[in-house]
């Protein structure tokens, strides 16, 4: 008896947390369709604590963003911009957390840049799995450039690739 009630309570756990993470996933996808922010912090906006979904433009990061994608359109490449926006002495947005942790003010890096600028909060949409809503905030890049950086990605993706050169290989 003592075996099937540790099964029964097992089980039990199991369901509950499967329901949890349905319930969960509902309702980040819910607020996606409204046009809400499902949380975490984003250069170039503050949370608004009257109205937690809708973050307010931060007007100092605002420019960070777009001098980012404006960099980004002239080097064309992830690691040089960042190399230019860290040379300029900007550096990640920096908060406090709900645990009261001091996180970011880090150089930025080539993945931090293409977070950014791959990031379509920018021009005022919210993306959930694969879907892409209108969003209820203010867009801080203009979509003729969103999408110019868009393209740049796209041709600098088709550049890489296997070396044309022929590697040899001794064995013993």
């Amino acid at each position: 008896m003592g075996e099937f009630a540790l099964l029964l309570f097992l089980g039990v756990a199991q369901l509950e947390r499967k329901q949890i993470s349905a319930r969960t996933k509902e309702k980040a996808e819910w607020r996606a369709q409204k046009g809400l922010k499902n949380g975490g912090q984003i250069l170039g906006y503050d949370i608004d604590p009257d109205n937690p979904g809708v973050p307010t433009v931060n007007e100092t990061e605002k420019q960070l963003v777009r001098l980012i994608f404006e960099t980004y359109v002239k080097v064309k490449g992830l690691r040089r911009t960042a190399e230019e926006i860290n040379r300029k002495g900007y550096r990640s947005k920096s908060y406090v957390s709900r645990r009261g942790k001091s996180c970011g003010g880090n150089l930025f890096n080539d993945m931090a840049i293409r977070r950014i600028i791959a990031n379509a909060f920018y021009i005022g949409k919210v993306r959930h799995k694969d879907q892409i809503y209108d969003g209820q905030h203010q867009p801080i890049v203009p979509v003729e450039l969103f999408e110019k950086v868009q393209r740049i990605i796209s041709g600098n993706r088709g550049k890489r690739g296997r070396p044309q050169g022929r590697h040899l290989f001794v064995l013993d």
